[in-house]
């Protein structure tokens, strides 16, 4: 009697969790169908409410999402206008300013040639931009406000770019001597190749590699990769992150 009732259970607990297979399999294929490259579409939609009630209440003016997992575009979208004055839709191939985040594209594009072995974190940044050979340092005013120069203890490094440390500004931090010649030189008016002219010209605001300072380093990586990469058309990042480089 005892043997049957063992039987039974395991005939009764075969079926149960066979079923239970069959159910979590059909699940899986249920929820393979509203995924792409492990993203779930329905939760994606979720995305596209949020952001197309930023431009029905007026926040912005229009909004494209772009997601991409595992080399496969999961979702595109792109709701609301352009430009309020012509009432352009809004495209997915519309144009945007991305302002500073353009940064880490310039640092990867550069960290692409230093991959393929086009250069030395340690190399000497007038090495690849030679109007930055024998830059000077500011150490002070004199009596009369006029900046004191002196040659620096080494030149900065393609390494002291990348970490805001090769001796530049970002603009006029104060009233000393190096704060007005930034802000006589105007870096930021005019074009990248004019930036790095005028940049050349003036002196470096400490000793390379002994300080952090939010500069200009990005604009010169840029300038860097972008000489390395137009010259060098067998060069992966001739194309860069976001596409081809122009020339310099």
């Amino acid at each position: 009697m005892k043997n049957k009732e063992n039987l039974r259970d395991t005939i009764i607990g075969g079926f149960l969790l066979g079923m239970m297979l069959m159910t979590t399999a059909v699940q899986a294929d249920s929820y393979a169908g509203k995924t792409r490259a492990g993203m779930s579409l329905d939760r994606l939609e979720r995305l596209d409410e949020h952001f197309h009630d930023y431009v029905d209440d007026g926040t912005i003016a229009g909004v494209v999402t772009w997601i991409s997992r595992h080399g496969q575009v999961v979702h595109e979208d792109a709701y609301g206008l352009a430009d309020l004055e012509s009432r352009k839709p809004m495209e997915k191939d519309a144009y945007f300013y991305v302002y500073s985040m353009t940064k880490p594209i310039t640092s990867v594009a550069l960290l692409m040639l230093y991959e393929e072995g086009k250069f030395q974190l340690s190399d000497p940044l007038a090495q690849h931009l030679p109007e930055m050979a024998n830059l000077k340092v500011w150490t002070g005013d004199d009596a009369r406000g006029n900046m004191i120069l002196a040659d620096p203890a080494r030149q900065p490094t393609i390494e002291d770019v990348f970490r805001h440390a090769a001796g530049f500004l970002y603009g006029p931090a104060g009233d000393r001597g190096i704060d007005k010649a930034y802000a006589e030189a105007g870096l930021l008016a005019g074009t990248l190749a004019e930036m790095i002219e005028k940049l050349a010209q003036l002196p470096l605001a400490y000793e390379p590699g002994t300080q952090w300072v939010y500069s200009v380093s990005h604009d010169v990586q840029a300038m860097s990769a972008c000489r390395r990469a137009s010259t060098d058309a067998s060069s992966s990042s001739a194309h860069g992150p976001a596409g081809p480089i122009s020339r310099c």
